[in-house]
This record gives structure tokens, C-alpha cells and sequence, in this order.
């Protein structure tokens, strides 16, 4: 297995036009992000990305932002997901999807719900998905990743475990190993980050 590394727009304040200029500058193998909403500069991108030969990771946020609005259902998600993913991507094949989705208000019947039929979804488009460990979200910790992916072993995931440090104030890992264990199999993407004991 080859590590790549992509340049992610989060957190560099950068849009995705722009990451693919700094990623084709320092040597990136790709970038990952949002697709622009215009079709003009959608159209763009999706061309200077094919010229630079650039693999792309695309994203997908459902319910308003990196921190769902609360309330929101699994329909209201699941519209949210459809919109962007019919929507958003023509004209720029990414490697697999990104997907900051669902809530930590939900049950784990109604999250597995909404990965089952974004799974489907995605499917139907041709697009292969992973699913982000996120605060705020239907796997912001450990043990109710644990449930859904033993409901949901095809499910792919995109490990950020930065979160469930913030959210279980531990390093889960450590003490329940088996956890680590049925991610790792279930792992097609990571995030890392550089950061401090707290």
C-alpha cells in the first residue's frame, strides 16, 4: 500500500480552485473538498484538475454545515445528500466521496438508515463513499461506531479519531483495542492532524 497525500480544503480556508493551484505547487498527490456550487467555475475546476491530472476526493456536508442544524430528519439529511451528490459532481470523477453526515441526536436504527440509503444512493450514481468519524454526527464516538458498523459491515469509513478524543476526553483505543480493530477494516480514507495532548 502506497500512502497518498491529499490537500484538504478544510481548514486552509482554501476553495477548491485554489487547492488544486497549491496542491500542483507542493507536490500534493491530490486534493479533497467541496465541489463549487457555479457551474462556470465548477466547469473550471473540474477541467484544470483533468489537465493537471490531479486525483480528486469530493465531500459532501448534509444538514447545513460541519455541525448539523438540530432537529434535522434522516429524510431532510438524506435530500440534502441526494441534491449535492445529483448536483454537484458532474464533470469531475472523484476517487470516493467524502460524507459528513447524519447526527448524534439520532438513534443508531435511524443512522444506519441514513448509510444504508446514502450507500444505495451513491451506488446508483457510480460513486463509492466514506463515511467521516465527526463530532456532531451519527459516529462522534467509539461505541456507537461499534453498533453501526456491526449493522453496516460494508460501510466504508474516513477515520478522523481527532474527534472521539474531543468527545470521549481518551484515547478509546488503548483500552478497547477491538474497536480500532473493525475500523481499521473498515477504513478507506484518513484524516491525521498534528496537535497537542488535550
Amino acid at each position: 500500500m502506497k500512502t497518498s497525500y491529499f490537500l484538504s480544503c478544510w481548514g486552509n480556508q482554501l476553495n477548491l480552485g485554489t487547492a488544486v493551484e497549491v496542491a500542483a505547487d507542493r507536490g500534493y498527490d491530490g486534493v479533497e473538498g467541496p465541489p463549487p456550487e457555479e457551474g462556470d467555475l465548477r466547469s473550471r475546476v473540474a477541467e484544470n484538475l483533468a489537465t493537471r491530472g490531479l486525483p480528486y476526493i469530493g465531500e459532501i456536508v448534509t444538514g447545513g454545515d460541519y455541525v448539523p442544524k438540530p432537529g434535522m430528519t434522516v429524510d431532510e439529511h438524506l435530500e440534502d445528500f441526494e441534491r449535492i451528490l445529483t448536483g454537484r459532481f458532474e464533470g469531475f470523477s472523484p476517487k470516493f466521496i467524502n460524507v459528513l453526515g447524519g447526527s448524534d441526536r439520532w438513534s443508531v436504527e435511524e443512522s444506519v438508515s441514513f448509510f444504508a440509503r446514502a450507500i444505495e444512493l451513491a451506488a446508483t450514481q457510480g460513486h463509492s463513499l466514506v463515511f467521516e468519524t465527526h463530532r456532531g454526527r451519527s459516529m462522534f464516538n467509539p461505541w456507537v461506531t461499534l453498533e453501526i458498523l456491526t449493522a453496516l459491515p460494508e460501510m466504508r469509513l474516513n477515520c478522523d479519531f481527532s474527534h472521539w478524543v474531543v468527545v470521549a476526553e481518551r484515547l478509546v483505543m488503548d483500552s478497547e483495542p477491538e474497536i480500532l480493530g473493525l475500523c481499521a477494516k473498515a477504513c478507506g480514507h484518513m484524516h491525521a492532524r498534528v496537535g497537542y495532548y488535550q
